[in-house]
């Protein structure tokens, strides 16, 4: 594997029921990829790091994946309440999803890393292309991202599962925001029957569109073409970001802020860009669906934001825009990270499948007394 591994899959989750039927898409998630490098001549590994999990068992103690790959391994990582106690801030966040992601970048053997979350599915054109010989090592690709409900068929197909998913979008998280998909004005007004008709006086707004997406790609659009900077693409850039290991390497990885994880995922990818990686947005039929579930951002109340916003500190949007214009004018990403990022003085416990088959690698007591990241 070691010799032999084209890609490193990256996620962060713990066994603890995020979002709700966290079990549920995370195996609909691990089946499909082992699926499709199986079906694409795709080698690699699925790094799952399993940060700070709760008393009870493992994930990979608790997931039933009914799909084998020979070529393609999946490798679950755990960082146990020590390693998480040692980051300020640890009270209040259960699960640092960056540095967590770090752990799995630090250690991963792919030629490549796609930084990701367990609740997706990738299209089939988007994998063969990953499984090719196409990707460049000077570029970070991204991808928009395309909700889906959250009760995605688990009793199909991988293929079976991507065509429901591509006829139940939700919202597309694209360049210059989030939107509803394509079509969406036309197929509500083929739906509408003889008492819709009756409301469109009153409601005609609220019933064909929401005015409020228009006003926003028109404010978006102003503001595409007055802004002097380039327009990197990080709307939910923390589901897909894909660079050559070799550049994970030199930005150090995620910014290893001890903050909630808001914006981190973003300012990496300014990162990228300002050390000269030219970005390249993959196009369909190359997708990613995300599974709508609780407690995501897009379906939170402003209410419920605010609540957020006033338990965990994170990242100012304003502050983020003054960074990333400091790094492009400088030409040079600030270097967040010391040598020791990712936690690389720590030793973990290990666990491969391998062809549906568990192997523990490793039973490595954990070191403390570290100083605090951040």
């Amino acid at each position: 594997m070691e010799s032999n591994c084209d890609l490193s899959v990256v996620v962060a989750t713990r066994n603890d029921d995020h979002g709700g039927d966290m079990l549920r898409r995370f195996r609909i998630f691990a089946d499909s990829i082992l699926d499709q490098a199986n079906r694409h001549s795709l080698t690699g590994e699925l790094i799952v790091v399993e940060w700070n999990p709760p008393p009870g068992p493992r994930l990979h103690e608790t997931v039933k994946l009914s799909v084998k790959s020979d070529s393609f391994a999946i490798r679950f990582l755990e960082v146990p309440p020590e390693a998480h106690r040692t980051i300020r801030n640890s009270d209040v966040i259960p699960l640092f999803q960056m540095i967590a992601k770090n752990v799995g970048l630090r250690r991963a053997r792919g030629k490549f890393i796609l930084g990701t979350n367990p609740d997706l599915l990738f299209s089939d054109a988007l994998i063969s292309f990953m499984a090719s010989s196409k990707l460049n090592p000077d570029v970070m690709y991204r991808i928009d991202r395309h909700d889906v409900p959250a009760e995605v068929p688990d009793d199909l197909p991988t293929e079976k599962q991507l065509d429901w998913c591509a006829s139940n979008v939700l919202r597309v998280h694209c360049r210059r925001g989030s939107f509803p998909p394509k079509g969406t004005f036309f197929r509500r007004l083929r739906r509408l029957t003889p008492i819709h008709i009756k409301k469109l006086f009153t409601r005609l707004p609220a019933e064909l569109f929401d005015a409020r997406h228009l006003i926003r790609r028109v404010l978006w659009g102003v503001l595409y073409l007055i802004d002097p900077f380039p327009k990197v693409h990080t709307n939910a850039c923390g589901d897909f970001t894909l660079m050559s290991k070799e550049r994970w390497l030199s930005l150090r990885g995620y910014p290893e802020l001890p903050i909630w994880s808001m914006h981190i995922d973003s300012l990496l990818c300014y990162m990228a860009v300002a050390c000269g990686l030219r970005e390249h947005v993959l196009r369909p039929p190359a997708k990613i669906f995300h599974m709508e579930h609780q407690n995501s951002w897009v379906v939170m109340t402003p209410d419920e934001r605010l609540k957020t916003f006033s338990k965990k500190p994170w990242i100012d949007i304003g502050l983020l825009s003054e960074i990333w214009q400091n790094m492009y004018l400088a030409h040079r990403p600030v270097a967040f990270n010391e040598d020791q990022w990712g936690l690389a003085q720590w030793s973990f416990d290990e666990t491969v499948i391998i062809s549906g088959r568990k192997h523990f690698v490793s039973k490595t007591p954990v070191r403390l007394g570290l100083a605090e990241v951040g």
